[in-house]
């Protein structure tokens, strides 16, 4: 089983991701996407969703409003 982290963005999602993946070594991004359909975060194209990698840790992102705000309790702790 594998398990991966899920982050929450309300804006600039593709930015956050470009700096992460730019301090750690062995990083990448793997897709970014928009979603094509209407939701409840908003019309077609506005939510975006994304596949990375830090160091050996994947991760998926999405860029989805205000709905469900930044939450601070998370952390990426590199060793």
């Amino acid at each position: 089983m594998k398990v991966t982290q899920h982050l929450w963005f309300e804006k600039d999602m593709e930015a956050a991701i470009r700096f992460y993946t730019a301090l750690i070594p062995g990083s990448e991004i793997h897709w970014t996407s928009a979603v094509p359909a209407d939701n409840p975060s908003g019309p077609a194209g506005s939510v975006k969703i994304a596949s990375f990698t830090l160091g050996d840790q994947r991760y998926m992102a999405i860029e989805a409003g205000p709905l469900d705000p930044f939450n601070h309790s998370f952390s990426i702790i590199v060793q």
